[in-house]
């Protein structure tokens, strides 16, 4: 989706309504927005095929060792069939605890940047109002001065102030959209931080939980199966700290941080019409 308006391409050779300042500074608030976008569905995109491929070596393992079971080698020797076994025991905690960790994945990540993604469509359609009330605003000038350099005749007189009253008109509009989006699309573009915040921190402790239980569960395998471990003797890591979000706390400060970017005038939630 592109913010990009065509009013400067389009009337390139015109004299514009508006300082050219205005317009390039606007057009820096845009790019910012734009590159928000493409940046909201990248980790989207990317988190998903986390997601997808943590799942893929989960299932991928479980099949290695079910190959393992269903072979003569499996069934001939004892001393490998109990490794299998053992492997087996182990690989089955790591599928719940993939499934764990796809799970916050799948709500600290990938909802929420669907959710944020879906605040864009109406600051396009705001842009577009926007140019197009810029396009009224300089046609409006464009009659004003030319009626001011025409012969001051009763009818041109008519015409000229036809031609100010709609200009005044235009103007007011166009001021009104501009201040608006001026206001809003930097606080939209700041707000990213503190929304996208907590996931980040969610998604981190998710992790964490996860090579931590991971480790411990490959390490009781090695104990059991009297393997030398590579790393030095240790007590067991402890668990994450009690201070991690439950996703109901993290769902319910998602939604709140979205409802204070909803809650601006350039974002309004279409879906709820």
């Amino acid at each position: 989706m592109s913010f990009r308006y065509p009013f400067s391409k389009l009337h390139a050779s015109k004299k514009s309504a508006v300082p050219k300042t205005l317009e390039r500074e606007f057009e820096r608030e845009i790019r910012k927005i734009e590159q928000l976008e493409e940046n909201t569905k990248k980790i989207q995109k990317d988190a998903q095929k986390c997601i997808e491929a943590q799942a893929a070596q989960s299932k991928c393992e479980g099949q290695m060792l079910l190959n393992l079971q269903s072979s003569s080698l499996y069934r001939d020797d004892e001393k490998l069939r109990e490794v299998v076994d053992q492997w087996m025991q182990s690989a089955r905690k790591l599928e719940l605890l993939v499934e764990e960790l796809n799970a916050t994945s799948q709500k600290a990540v990938v909802e929420p940047m669907r959710k944020f993604g879906t605040v864009f469509p109406s600051l396009q359609l705001a842009v577009k109002k926007r140019d197009q009330s810029l396009q009224e605003f300089s046609k409006c000038q464009e009659k004003v001065d030319k009626y001011v350099k025409r012969e001051r005749t009763a009818q041109n007189a008519v015409k000229l102030e036809t031609s100010r009253q709609a200009y005044s008109i235009a103007k007011a509009d166009f001021e009104s959209q501009n201040n608006l989006l001026m206001d809003e699309v930097p606080r939209l573009y700041e707000g990213r931080i503190t929304y996208f915040q907590p996931s980040l921190e969610a998604l981190i402790k998710a992790q964490v939980k996860y090579y931590t239980d991971s480790h411990n569960a490959y390490r009781e395998l090695c104990n059991r199966l009297n393997i030398a471990s590579s790393s030095p003797p240790s007590s067991p890591p402890s668990s994450p700290p009690s201070t991690v979000q439950s996703s109901a706390e993290l769902k319910q400060d998602i939604q709140q941080k979205l409802s204070e970017i909803r809650a601006l005038s350039i974002t309004v939630n279409d879906q709820a019409k």
